[in-house]
């Protein structure tokens, strides 16, 4: 985006000084855990030098820019990542008075698997995962109002072959009147539906309750037990959205409803403020950039919302607005298949931030390495690549390689649930919320 950043401008009650304050407080999370921090770092030998890591340097000669050894966030501030953060600084501000949106495309680690999941399957609290934690830390701290559940998808697949369900959603597909479709679920001739205040989950209030669905047949919806509304379906395969607004600042529950040989196609649902933050996690468990064992982010399929999840949430009108930050956190499950081509993950990583760069914001995470039993491919390689990437590209990149000092460092802090680098409720927390205090440094 080009142009200067746009200026600071907070309203309602809460002053510029106050929350310039907030913010300066928050940018210095994670000097309060005593796990990480410096001391992983030093642990782990790395040397910035003020700049680069020095095996950053050696696999990115070429790269320069500003480097936060504290949080291992590389290029936010220079003048071009600073174009970029533009827009999420004018979300923060805005997000008093309306309706913001941050989405978060990943993978297992961005979804929140996480050691109370067993084996994977079932149903799974996503507000243990980061981009939940970062919500609720900047709704907190930064003084904002609620902002909403963010979408809160139907169905997904870990790696093609493990269900997962939200369990704000009932029935779990059955195969019969709701049937799993890879990143939605069919239904016909059933109901289907929403609660946001589930037993078991964080309850979420909102003046607004909305629908996103691929376009197929009719359906009818109803919010809190009243009449339900048809809501006619072309059968064109877009993407789309019912909303409905003017509703009491309380929990909702949506009914979703098919008649006889009739199918909707439903993505998911999200109960929301006018105003605050919302946080779409869209990650998928088992998601890559390369190859096609499930339909990855990259993946273009028949150029179809139904075939590709791309196509699918990527489309801004599955969203009430486009959104104004998109975090990637992509290709770690491509290493060990592309170890000797990393431009191919490169390429993915560069589409799928493509589908967003001309209305979002976008920052690269770089995940930290699993286990040596995980995979036994150097990270470095890779990370060097994303360092090149955002360098290439004014992207600011977080290095969580470098910011938690490795999977040792983690698993020796009690942070790693599991050998693929999976985080515990409690790595999430400080990931989400050590973000959290990044943005919320752009302000300043």
């Amino acid at each position: 985006m080009a142009g200067a950043p746009t200026p600071l401008v907070v309203r309602r009650s809460v002053s510029r000084r106050a929350l310039l304050r907030t913010t300066a407080a928050v940018s210095g999370v994670v000097a309060t855990s005593p796990v990480l921090g410096q001391a992983a770092f030093a642990a782990a030998a790395e040397s910035t030098d003020g700049f680069l890591p020095a095996w950053a340097r050696q696999y990115a000669p070429g790269v320069s820019g500003p480097f936060d050894p504290t949080t291992g966030m590389f290029n936010w501030r220079t003048s071009g990542a600073g174009e970029n953060v533009a827009r999420t600084r004018s979300s923060l501000t805005g997000a008093f008075s309306s309706d913001q949106h941050h989405l978060f495309v990943g993978d297992s680690v961005t979804a929140g698997w996480n050691s109370l999941s067993l084996t994977f399957s079932g149903t799974i609290d996503r507000d243990k995962s980061w981009p939940y934690y970062y919500r609720r830390a900047l709704t907190t701290r930064l003084g904002l109002p609620e902002g909403g559940t963010g979408m809160v998808r139907t169905f997904e697949l870990n790696g093609m072959t493990t269900p997962y369900v939200d369990g704000r959603w009932s029935p779990a597909p059955n195969g019969i009147g709701v049937q799993a479709k890879g990143h939605f679920v069919q239904v016909s001739n059933a109901t289907l539906t929403f609660n946001s205040a589930a037993a078991k989950f964080t309850p979420v209030s909102g003046d607004t309750v909305a629908v996103m669905y691929i376009d197929a047949g009719n359906f009818a919806v109803s919010i809190d037990g009243k009449a339900f509304v048809t809501v006619p379906g072309g059968k064109t395969g877009v993407v789309k959205r019912y909303a409905v607004a003017g509703l009491a600042n309380t929990p909702h529950k949506v009914a979703i409803r098919t008649g006889l040989g009739v199918s909707a196609k439903i993505v998911g649902a999200e109960v929301y403020q006018q105003r605050g933050i919302s946080a779409h996690n869209v990650a998928q468990g088992g998601s890559g950039v390369t190859g096609n064992t499930q339909k990855d982010w990259s993946y273009s399929a028949d150029g179809t919302a139904a075939g590709s999840m791309s196509r699918c949430f990527s489309n801004c009108s599955g969203y009430c607005k486009p959104p104004s930050t998109v975090f990637v956190c992509l290709g770690g499950n491509d290493l060990n298949s592309n170890k000797t081509n990393l431009g191919a993950i490169r390429d993915g990583i560069l589409e799928t931030a493509n589908y967003y760069r001309a209305n979002s914001d976008i920052v690269i995470i770089a995940e930290a390495h699993g286990s040596q039993t995980f995979s036994k491919v150097d990270i470095k390689p890779l990370l060097g690549m994303l360092y090149q990437l955002c360098y290439d590209n004014n992207w600011p990149l977080w290095d969580l390689e470098h910011f938690t000092g490795g999977f040792e460092a983690m698993k020796a802090a009690g942070l790693t649930g599991d050998a693929y680098g999976h985080l515990t409720p409690a790595g999430y927390a400080l990931m989400g919320q050590t973000m959290a205090g990044i943005v919320a440094g752009s302000l300043t």
